[in-house]
């Protein structure tokens, strides 16, 4: 879309909902230069590799009574790969979230949410907006919400990947379903249970059309808390088929321990977790062991190095991942965040793929200006694709109005 058409089409937007009773916008801009040595092929390569990613986002919202709609453009991209300025260059405008919101539908209490919109669902390790990554995710389809009494209920029906141009069908169509829950329980927060919630979704051909494939994944997350401890559970078990006769069996394991310490000024929270993604056992052909996650967050689980990517398909290795992190407070809106990480295979014989260093400093200076300056080193392990040590760093301004 070009920038004419763009502003065209905001221009009749607002002609439509000139007697809107609410009119509200947010505009974003981040750039992030980043540094490192991860993109060369040679191990014995020495070269740094240096890139600036520019990301500016405009989102308009316009309400009337319980009706609204939002339209979000976006432009991302790498600072010099799209041509030179000199003779002009192509409009990497889109619509990153273009969705209508109606509240109370037919019932008091539920909204209905149709279009394309960002979508996350718990902590984000299944389903996340992926803040990182230059583009971010987005779901298209519809979200029946419920925030009301005995819970959170969430359904929801995402088209993936639309067939109609091959008229093949919608069964050829890749879609996805599901219902998430969170249910109040109030005697069981009175003993420290402060979140609960349950899954359940289901994709139709993820492996494409023709192959009769479905993969299904059920799980759920509890959190405990008790004087400075909190301590979050979260599993879940994939089922299906890739093909007639090639079945499906992943499993997802999660834990982290939080301690805040309120009676210490500067040191805030300390954190101890380990993750489990299982792996595809290559001596199992009638069978996929491996979890498939594509559509998680994977920067602020894995590492700022963003080695271990999301799994989108269950025939990857899997990773167990054990981290240390904690976060110091320096001074007012700057802190301090250190981070241990060891990576291992999600297969039997845990081969090892390495450990990671990250230190990161986050400067916020009001709401609309933030700083973050990032550091990480990996060292591979005996399984890893590369041998050595890598760098990474990063310097990240975001200024929201």
């Amino acid at each position: 879309m070009g920038l004419k058409t763009f502003f065209a089409f905001i221009f009749f937007l607002n002609l439509g909902f000139v007697k809107a009773t609410d009119l509200d916008w947010k505009a974003e801009v981040r750039v992030r230069m980043e540094k490192d040595t991860s993109d060369v092929v040679d191990d014995n390569h020495t070269g740094v590799a240096t890139r600036t990613h520019l990301r500016s986002r405009l989102r308009l919202r316009l309400t009337s009574g319980s009706v609204s709609a939002v339209l979000q453009g976006q432009a991302a991209e790498l600072l010099g790969a799209q041509g030179s300025p000199l003779y002009g260059k192509d409009s990497l405008l889109t619509l990153h979230q273009v969705y209508g919101k109606i509240a109370d539908l037919l019932v008091p209490g539920w909204t209905l949410y149709v279009g394309r919109f960002e979508f996350q669902l718990g902590k984000g390790r299944l389903f996340s907006s992926n803040w990182w990554d230059n583009q971010g995710n987005v779901m298209e389809g519809v979200n029946l919400v419920n925030r009301h009494w005995p819970g959170l209920t969430n359904v929801f029906h995402f088209i993936i990947r639309e067939t109609y141009q091959t008229m093949e069908g919608d069964k050829s169509d890749a879609t996805l379903d599901g219902v998430y829950l969170k249910p109040q329980f109030p005697p069981l927060e009175t003993v420290g249970f402060d979140d609960l919630s349950i899954y359940w979704f289901r994709e139709q051909n993820p492996y494409g059309s023709g192959l009769s494939n479905e993969r299904i994944t059920w799980g759920g997350a509890v959190e405990y808390s008790l004087f400075w401890f909190t301590l979050e559970v979260e599993g879940a078990l994939q089922t299906g088929q890739v093909q007639p006769g090639v079945g499906i069996a992943g499993k997802m394991l999660a834990s982290d321990l939080r301690v805040n310490w309120p009676f210490v000024p500067v040191w805030k929270r300390l954190l101890v977790g380990w993750e489990y993604y299982s792996g595809d056992e290559l001596s199992t052909a009638n069978e996929a062991e491996g979890f498939a996650n594509p559509y998680g967050e994977r920067h602020d689980f894995h590492g700022q190095f963003d080695l271990h990517q999301s799994f989108t398909s269950n025939y990857f290795r899997g990773l167990e991942e054990f981290h240390v992190s904690t976060e110091l407070n320096l001074w007012r809106g700057i802190s301090l965040n250190l981070a241990y990480y060891q990576f291992a295979e999600g297969l039997a014989d845990r081969g090892n793929l390495g450990r990671e260093w990250d230190v990161t400093l986050v400067a916020t200076y009001n709401d609309r200006l933030a700083l973050r300056q990032g550091y990480a080193r990996y060292w591979y392990g005996s399984a890893a694709s590369r041998t050595g040590m890598d760098e990474f760093a990063y310097t990240m301004l975001t200024i929201t109005l």
